[in-house]
């Protein structure tokens, strides 16, 4: 009962839950996906919708199911400063696990690019395109050194070269 649901939608929504489990050999954590759905304005109506598209985002990335919905979930506040949703935020994800990019990391890399952002008064979003946009410029020329660099000012040093990789290839 944890978004709220009795007799039908509740039982089709079990079903879903359970052919998941089945599915991935995963038990899916239950109120981290009504945490995240909830984290990003959804609600029991929405919570197929997101199981589905979390299936597939598992399948096509092979990253454990229960995994990814704690990376949305850790990721939602800022993905919402971005304006980016449920789907969105696990898409982004799945693509930066599947460039190497630890996808608990992610969450600290935004975390950090944020509080980068609020300190020279520029937002998220803005930060963020125009990172990548001057990252992309330095890979552009050339310049590998000078886009790690940027990377880890922005993003955290751990991660600068795989950020810069998955710009490189075009990830993001």
């Amino acid at each position: 009962r944890g978004f709220g649901l009795a007799g039908q939608p509740l039982e089709e929504l079990t079903k879903q839950i359970a052919d998941l489990n089945r599915m991935t050999g995963d038990t899916l954590n239950i109120r981290q996906l009504s945490q995240a759905v909830r984290a990003f304005g959804g609600d029991a109506t929405s919570a197929s919708d997101d199981l589905d598209m979390l299936k597939v985002a598992t399948e096509n990335t092979l990253l454990p199911l229960n995994e990814l919905l704690t990376a949305v979930t850790n990721a939602g506040p800022a993905a919402a400063t971005l304006g980016l949703d449920f789907e969105e935020t696990a898409n982004l994800m799945s693509k930066l696990d599947a460039a190497g990019i630890n996808v608990n990391l992610t969450y600290a890399a935004l975390t950090s690019a944020a509080k980068v952002f609020a300190d020279a008064g520029i937002d998220l979003k803005t930060g963020l395109s125009d990172t990548i946009t001057q990252l992309k410029g330095f890979i552009d020329a050339g310049n590998e050194a000078a886009a790690v660099d940027l990377a880890g000012k922005v993003f955290g040093e751990k991660n600068a070269e795989k950020w810069v990789k998955t710009i490189r290839d075009g990830v993001l």
